[in-house]
């Protein structure tokens, strides 16, 4: 649940261009990947969040948790 709680955080923060919340909830060596950018780091996107259109908001899916350990 966990897992999910923060999940749900970063797809709010990221749609609400919340610069503050994804600061603290991605750590600084944070990296994703895009289909458009491949590798992109927190500074990008958060540099990237500050600067996109409205129209640029894309909306994530429920995903799956797994846990190992």
């Amino acid at each position: 649940e966990q897992v999910r709680a923060l999940d749900a955080a970063w797809n709010r923060a990221y749609q609400e261009r919340d610069l503050g919340a994804l600061d603290r909830l991605l750590a600084d060596d944070w990296v994703g990947l895009t289909p458009p950018h491949g590798v992109i780091t927190k500074e990008r996107l958060l540099r990237g969040q500050r600067r996109a259109s409205e129209e640029a908001v894309i909306t994530f899916g429920p995903g799956e948790v797994r846990l190992f350990g």
